[in-house]
């Protein structure tokens, strides 16, 4: 995702989208692994509908939620 917005954003809402798949496999939870699934399509075209706005923001907060 860093790289992503040092190289003008490209590519960086999906690997948001995926950076939180990671993290529902991660917890062993079936349903969290599943609900993030379903989510996912509505949740992407959310984000582009917003043009990725914020997404500096966003990266900071998602560097918080790696190092916890």
């Amino acid at each position: 995702m860093q790289r992503c917005l040092e190289n003008g954003g490209e590519g960086f809402l999906e690997n948001d989208i995926e950076f939180h798949l990671a993290i529902a496999a991660g917890s062993k939870n079936p349903f969290l692994k599943e609900i993030m699934q379903v989510l996912r399509e509505p949740v992407v075209h959310l984000m582009y509908a917003l043009k990725g706005a914020g997404i500096e923001r966003s990266q900071a907060e998602h560097l918080k939620i790696l190092e916890h």
